[in-house]
C-alpha cells in the first residue's frame, strides 16, 4: 500500500494525467497531488475544436469541463504553462529549469508530439496545422478566418480531424478541397470500398476530394501568404491551408533519464510502471499516449493516441496507486467520428494493416437498415467485418450510417474482438428487434453470413 500523505507528481494534464488525480481524490486517497503541464488551458476537450469552428458548439469556452478552482477545491495543485525539463528517477526528483521538485510517486503523461510533413511552402502565412492541440492554436485559426475574409480552403490530409475541419469550413461557407496523397480517405480507419461511401457523402456536402496526389504550396510574393496548392497537373486556388500531421509519442523526458522507450512509446508493464536498466520502477508510471500499447489483434506493441486508450491507462495507474492489482489489457483501438451527419467508425485493424503482420483476412460486407425497411425514416447502415482466415476470429470492423447507431455497434464489435468471437458466433448471434429501431435480420448477421458464403 502507498505510504500516508505521499507526494504524487503528474507531468501532463491531458486524458493520461488529470483523470488519475480526479479518481484518487474521488476515493479520498491520501495523496498530495501536484500536476505540471505545458498547456495554459486544462480540462478541456480538443476533440471539440472542429465543432466550435463549424458552429455546432457555441464557444471555445464551452469545451472546458471544469474551471481551475474546481480542481483546487479538490486539493489538486495544477501548475499551467510549466515545462518539466529533466527527470532524475534514481533520486525521485524532477527539474523545472534550475528548480528541483521531489516526489514519492511519479506519473509521466507527456502525450504526443506532432510529426510534420516536409512540404514546400509550409512556412507561408495562412498555413496551419489541422491537428490543433491547444485552444490558443484553435482561436488563432478562427481569428485568421474572420480577419482575412477566407473564401477558399484546402486540407492536406484526410484523417478524422482533417475531415471534421473540412466539414466545419463548409458550414462556414468556405469552398474546401480535401487532398489525400494516398489511395483513399481515412486510410488508417477504412478499406477503400468503405471510404468511398464517406467520400460520396462529403462531395454531396459540396467538398471537393482529391486522392493520390502530392501537394506543394505557392504564395503571393508580396505578402508571402499562401495562394495556391500545386498538384502537378492542377492548381487549387486557396486563402488558407490546413496541413494534416501525424503524431508520435512524446518520450523525450523519459528517454533522457534512461527509461526504456521504443517508437511506440514508453515501455510499461501490465501495471503501467516504467522500466529502467532492465528493472521495473515501482513508483514511476507512464500513462496516456506517451506509453506503449499492445494491439489486441496483432499481440504486438503499438501506438494509440486517442483519449479512450489514454483513459484506460489512467484508470490502471489510479487503481495501482489505490493499492489495487489492476492490469492493463490490450487495446482494440475503437474510433468514431461524425462528418456532416454521417457517423463513421472502426475498431481493430483494416485490410491494409493486416498485411505487414502476416494476417490473412477474409471480408464480409452488408448494407442493412436502421429500422424495418418499410418504417418511416429508415436509413442505411453499411458494415464491413474482417476475419482472420485460419482462426475465423473477428479482427476488424467498419460501420457507416447517417443514423446514430455506429458508436454502439463499434463498441459491441470491439467486445467481440476481445472475446475472440468468430464469424460463426456472430452469424448465429440473436439480436433484438422492433420496427422503429431495427431490421429483423441485423446487418452484423448479414455481414457475417456473407463470410460463410465466401
Amino acid at each position: 500500500m502507498p505510504k500516508s500523505n505521499a507526494r504524487l507528481v503528474i507531468i501532463g494534464s491531458g486524458s493520461g494525467g488529470l483523470p488519475i488525480a480526479f479518481i484518487l481524490k474521488k476515493h479520498n486517497a491520501d495523496y498530495d497531488i501536484t500536476i505540471f503541464t505545458r498547456d495554459t488551458d486544462i480540462a478541456y476537450s480538443p476533440c471539440g475544436i472542429p465543432f466550435v469552428l463549424g458552429g455546432e458548439i457555441a464557444s471555445f469556452d464551452d469545451l472546458h469541463m471544469e474551471e481551475m478552482k474546481h480542481y483546487r477545491k479538490m486539493g489538486i495543485d495544477i501548475n499551467t504553462g510549466v515545462e518539466v525539463t529533466r527527470l532524475d528517477t534514481d533520486n525521485n526528483r524532477i527539474f523545472i529549469g534550475d528548480k528541483e521538485e521531489g516526489y514519492d510517486y511519479l506519473v509521466i503523461a507527456t502525450g504526443t508530439i506532432q510529426a510534420f510533413r516536409a512540404i514546400e511552402g509550409a512556412d507561408l502565412a495562412g498555413v496551419f496545422q489541422a491537428h490543433l492541440k491547444t485552444l490558443r492554436a484553435a482561436k488563432e485559426l478562427d481569428e485568421f478566418i474572420k480577419s482575412h475574409n477566407v473564401e477558399k480552403g484546402a486540407i492536406l490530409g484526410s484523417e478524422s480531424i482533417d475531415l471534421e475541419i473540412a466539414v466545419a469550413f463548409s458550414k462556414k461557407g468556405i469552398m474546401t478541397t480535401v487532398i489525400e496523397r494516398g489511395t483513399h480517405i481515412l486510410p488508417d480507419w477504412l478499406d477503400i470500398d468503405m471510404a468511398d461511401v464517406v467520400r460520396k457523402h462529403l462531395e454531396g456536402l459540396g467538398l471537393k476530394v482529391i486522392t493520390g496526389k502530392r501537394a506543394s504550396l505557392k504564395g503571393d510574393k508580396k505578402c508571402k501568404k499562401v495562394a495556391s496548392v500545386e498538384l502537378g497537373d492542377e492548381t487549387i486556388k486557396t486563402d488558407i491551408v490546413l496541413m494534416g500531421t501525424s503524431f508520435k509519442p512524446d518520450v523525450r523526458l523519459a528517454a533522457e533519464d534512461g527509461i526504456e522507450v521504443t517508437e511506440h512509446g514508453i515501455v510499461i508493464d501490465e501495471g503501467c510502471r516504467v522500466k529502467k536498466a532492465g528493472r521495473i520502477l515501482s513508483n514511476v508510471f507512464a500513462s496516456g499516449a506517451c506509453a506503449r500499447s499492445i494491439n489486441i489483434v496483432t499481440g504486438k506493441p503499438d501506438f494509440f493516441f486517442r483519449a479512450s486508450s489514454s483513459i484506460k491507462k489512467s484508470k490502471v495507474v489510479a487503481e495501482r496507486l489505490l493499492g489495487l492489482a489492476a492490469i492493463l489489457k490490450p487495446h482494440t483501438n475503437p474510433r468514431v467520428t461524425v462528418l456532416g451527419g454521417l457517423h463513421v467508425g472502426s475498431v481493430g485493424i483494416n485490410s491494409e494493416e493486416a498485411l505487414p503482420h502476416g494476417i490473412k483476412v477474409i471480408a464480409g460486407g452488408a448494407e442493412g437498415s436502421s429500422t424495418s425497411r418499410y418504417f418511416p425514416g429508415m436509413k442505411p447502415v453499411y458494415m464491413k467485418l474482417l476475419f482472420e482466415s485460419g482462426s475465423k476470429r473477428l479482427v476488424g470492423a467498419q460501420v457507416i450510417s447517417p443514423e446514430r447507431c455506429v458508436k454502439e455497434r463499434i463498441d459491441a464489435l470491439g467486445m467481440a474482438i476481445c472475446c475472440g468471437l468468430t464469424f460463426e458466433d456472430l452469424s448465429g448471434f440473436e439480436t433484438s428487434y422492433s420496427l422503429p429501431v431495427a431490421h429483423l435480420t441485423d446487418v452484423m448477421t448479414e455481414a457475417s453470413e456473407n463470410i460463410r458464403n465466401v
